[in-house]
């Protein structure tokens, strides 16, 4: 089965099985575009073999996390209908390197700032 052929299918069928987000159907589905635009037309399910550039291309680890997940979605969707035997990003481990923001704490001055306002 071609990948282009594949994506309409798991979109209908993956989403009316499962419940996600309103906002998931439609950036899976862009996800998806971006990633069957990325292959050759003629590529085939099972010899799909993508490593991505995306952080390379600048995106946030948190979008590539999220397209990541699209695509292996996808997979895994297809390997439970018999479309394929196994997902290509089955193994697959990612480590983006991604900022954890900190809870940012107000100063002394800050706070006694506030205390004077509000208390007038």
């Amino acid at each position: 089965m071609l990948i282009s052929n594949a994506i309409p299918g798991f979109i209908t069928g993956y989403f009316s099985t499962c419940r996600r987000s309103p906002r998931t159907q439609p950036a899976y589905s862009a996800d998806l575009k971006q990633f069957a635009g990325a292959l050759p037309k003629s590529t085939n399910l099972a010899d799909v073999t993508w490593a991505h550039a995306l952080k390379v291309e600048g995106y946030a680890p948190t979008s590539i996390r999220r397209k990541l997940a699209s695509v292996t979605a996808f997979f895994n969707y297809r390997v439970r209908r018999r479309t394929i035997e196994r997902s290509p990003p089955w193994q697959l481990r990612l480590d983006l390197g991604g900022r954890r923001l900190l809870t940012r704490t107000l100063s002394e001055p800050e706070i006694r700032s506030i205390l004077a306002e509000a208390l007038g």
